[in-house]
């Protein structure tokens, strides 16, 4: 090869094996860096035999911005176990139809569900539903979950009348965000209370 840019890799035989008069059809492969300019390029393919032959083939490279794409809303915030929903935009900017997997990654153990394929034509623009539930924290993908543990230490208090009793309520947040808690205290319910009476007289 010659006149490959280093933003352009090529894959290509070092060897071909001819009986006399024979043809073969070689494949070349070239991909372009993520860095690779947008513009064209001309290279040669050198051929040349032990016994000094010698042939070059001339071809030209265009690189292009094929595609474009972007993913909504930018962020979103749900609770542990519900479902976020997200939508991929993909714009094929060739003059050819063209066929695009699409998969994601950094979503740790959090199900994820999408079409795997979507075909567009040249020039057009499409959209790929995603839906991700929020089953854990261990996620670099631009949704947090919400959960909440909470306990009292110790989980009983005596108090005479006319004395205070004192509870520790201790919060933690187990989510991947920081969060905000309204705390209300309500009284216990009565099945509580004859289920407690009804453990009693069963010992």
């Amino acid at each position: 090869m010659a006149g490959l840019p280093s933003s352009l890799t090529a894959a290509l035989p070092e060897t071909v094996s001819l009986a006399a008069g024979a043809t073969v059809t070689v494949g070349l492969e070239l991909a372009a860096l993520p860095d690779a300019d947008l513009t064209e390029w001309e290279i040669l393919v050198n051929v040349a035999n032990t016994q000094g032959g010698h042939e070059a083939a001339p071809a030209t490279v265009t690189v292009v911005d094929a595609l474009r794409a972007r993913v909504g809303p930018d962020s979103q915030i749900v609770d542990t176990g519900a479902q976020a929903a997200y939508t991929v935009v993909i714009t094929n900017l060739e003059a050819v139809a063209r066929t695009y997997s699409v998969t994601l990654t950094g979503l740790g153990a959090n199900p994820v569900s999408l079409p795997a394929t979507l075909t567009l034509a040249a020039g057009s623009a499409g959209s790929v539903p995603v839906t991700i539930t929020a089953m854990s924290n261990e996620s670099s993908l631009v949704f947090a979950a919400r959960e909440v543990t909470a306990a009292f230490i110790p989980t009983t208090a005596t108090a005479g009348l006319g004395n205070d009793g004192y509870l520790t309520l201790t919060l933690e947040n187990i989510g991947s965000i920081g969060d905000t808690y309204d705390i209300t205290l309500t009284g216990r319910p009565d099945w509580w209370d004859r289920l407690r009476a009804q453990r009693l007289r069963n010992r």
